[in-house]
């Protein structure tokens, strides 16, 4: 919330020096009032976006590192929360086997 972008950088060229993939995701102010629905909303946009190019990162779902700043350790948490809901909905639905299986890996690298 409200981090300037720069800061943000820094812990991106940081992780990157590491070998990690960086997703950063910011949260507009206003949305810090309605935090839960925001945090749910950006959750989802993130898992979808790991599932549909899981296979364009360097090394798909070894390790995954939530670095959050301000309120988006927040939000880390809530991406887990709704990782956790997506598994047990595909493992309920037979005809999503392939999806299953990028969800159990991304499980496993937390």
């Amino acid at each position: 919330m409200r981090t300037e972008l720069r800061h943000i950088e820094k812990y991106v060229h940081l992780w990157n020096r590491h070998g990690f993939d960086v997703i950063s995701v910011r949260t507009p102010f206003k949305e810090f009032f309605l935090l839960h629905l925001a945090s749910v909303a950006n959750s989802k946009v993130v898992l979808d976006f790991l599932l549909d190019n899981s296979s364009t990162f360097s090394t798909p779902f070894k390790n995954i590192l939530f670095h959050g700043i301000s309120i988006g350790t927040y939000g880390s948490f809530t991406f887990m929360e709704q990782l956790e809901r997506k598994i047990s909905q595909r493992a309920r639905s037979p005809s999503s086997s392939p999806d299953t299986q990028k969800l159990s890996s991304i499980k496993s690298a937390l």
